[in-house]
């Protein structure tokens, strides 16, 4: 599970607030790490976000070779 807020800028980037309500943006590509299986993509598996979107019914998807992805299912690794 994610230990941080993340919300979606635009379709190239996402913004990523830590609890002491410090600040990083990212910018497509970047990279996330699987924590639920889905389709061919395994747990603990690294994969590259190509774009961000979002629908009505999830908050935020990812791009993964053309496909999009809830962002539940990744996990992002930053420093602060």
């Amino acid at each position: 599970m994610n230990k941080y807020q993340i919300i979606a800028q635009n379709t190239r980037s996402i913004l990523i607030i830590n609890s002491q309500g410090y600040i990083r943006e990212l910018y497509c590509p970047f990279r996330v790490q699987c924590i639920y299986a889905i389709d061919k993509i395994v747990v603990g598996s690294w994969v590259w976000v190509d774009k961000v979107t979002h629908s009505v019914n999830v908050v935020l998807l990812y791009q993964i070779h053309g496909n999009l992805y809830s962002f539940n299912h990744f996990a992002i690794h930053v420093s602060f």
